[in-house]
């Protein structure tokens, strides 16, 4: 059925038969939320931003307590200069619970762009912590973060 489908989606090779199994699973379930967020992801790598931001926030309007998909709706708007919008989603991906430290640096990015100092200082800072938990982010990366705060200071 459609689940078995979309739950090997993780496997498909992207390629045109991938994409195209995808849209049949949606066909035959246009709510599940699996098959929606598979589409998107589809867009997503595909560079289809406006295609991936309609697929994410159908299967988030479903289900919003997805911190991986909430990243990635954020990242898109941020392709697609919807600073606000991203923002917003990247703070909904770290509300449920996704601690990748790449996102509380571009969070803190946003912030700084749209010049909200103090929430950027304090986006910086959690990347670091993350990135210190997480042990494989690069020095250069922590050096470039470091020198973003000491701007904000």
């Amino acid at each position: 059925g459609s689940e078995m489908c979309i739950r090997d989606s993780s496997r498909l090779n992207y390629s045109k038969e991938g994409k195209a199994d995808i849209a049949r699973a949606l066909e035959l379930a246009p709510k599940s939320v699996e098959a929606l967020t598979a589409m998107a992801e589809s867009e997503y790598r595909d560079r289809n931003y406006s295609e991936a931001i309609t697929h994410y926030k159908a299967a988030l309007d479903i289900d919003p307590i997805q911190p991986k998909a909430q990243a990635k709706l954020g990242l898109a708007y941020l392709f697609t200069d919807r600073r606000q919008d991203a923002a917003q989603r990247l703070q909904l991906a770290i509300k449920y619970g996704n601690d990748d430290p790449e996102i509380f640096k571009r969070l803190g990015y946003l912030d700084k762009e749209m010049g909200q100092r103090s929430q950027a200082r304090e986006a910086f800072k959690k990347f670091l912590e993350k990135a210190e938990e997480k042990g494989d982010v690069p020095s250069a990366t922590k050096r470039e973060v470091l020198n973003q705060i000491s701007l904000l200071n």
